[in-house]
């Protein structure tokens, strides 16, 4: 009923993820959002039962998220460092453990894409290993 929707509401205004990967397979993977069980222990069970369907995945007890969840989140293969296929402004970048892996001018491209992607007042997440390079550097704080 009523009370059962208002506990499943996620935010007061309509959300849209993008999770984008070079690789193909982990984009197959994650856009068919199963999970063992045990990946999934540290979340609380109230968000299980809201948002989860406990399904059987090659013998593995695991949770599908439910077709809300998903119909907010698309998957793109994506290349950071070539040309983007989405023009998207985002309240939230989450980049972790990714620019660890480029030379510093990449790393500091990378960044400046994700400033012109950035609403005004949104936030970039890098790795705690990570950091900001070059003029990159000044236009977050």
């Amino acid at each position: 009923g009523a009370d059962k929707q208002k506990g499943r509401r996620i935010a007061n205004a309509p959300i849209e993820a993008l999770g984008s990967d070079l690789s193909r397979d982990v984009i197959e993977q994650a856009t068919a959002a199963i999970y063992p069980k045990l990946a999934l222990m540290d979340v609380p069970s109230p968000l299980q039962e809201n948002w989860c369907q406990p399904v059987q995945s090659m013998g593995k007890d695991c949770l599908s998220m439910g077709s809300e969840l998903r119909g907010m989140v698309r998957f793109e293969h994506q290349n950071l460092l070539a040309p983007w296929s989405f023009s998207d402004l985002f309240d939230v970048i989450f980049c972790r453990n990714v620019m660890i892996y480029f030379d510093n001018a990449a790393r500091e491209e990378l960044a400046l894409r994700f400033a012109q992607h950035l609403r005004p007042g949104g936030t970039l997440y890098i790795g705690h290993s990570e950091q900001l390079m070059g003029e990159a550097c000044h236009l977050f704080e």
